[in-house]
């Protein structure tokens, strides 16, 4: 997975997908223009929502990243054949 600054609250991400059953389709996936929003708590951390693509009562907060302050980021999203709202989370390291 790969971000890059496109503007100041959008970002370009490309995810290399290899097929891996239920979990991806095979296929490499590019988002030209992910909306960046960004939530402050009150312990001081920062929480950055990347929203893939334009969220809907269907997609159920699916197919949004998560980045957290710590060292980990969230990928929400629904693998091939599910449906909508049933969806995974893989955790990956920064």
């Amino acid at each position: 997975m790969s971000i890059s600054p496109v503007a100041g609250d959008t970002v370009q991400v490309s995810i290399q997908a290899t097929k891996n059953g239920k979990f991806s389709p095979g296929q490499n996936l590019t988002y030209t223009k992910a909306v960046v929003i960004s939530r402050i708590f009150t312990d001081g951390s920062v929480t950055y929502y990347v929203y893939l693509t334009q969220p809907t009562q269907e997609s159920c907060g699916y197919n949004t990243l998560y980045i957290y302050s710590n060292t980990t980021m969230d990928y929400f999203f629904v693998p091939p054949g599910n449906r909508p709202c049933v969806g995974s989370r893989i955790r990956l390291l920064k």
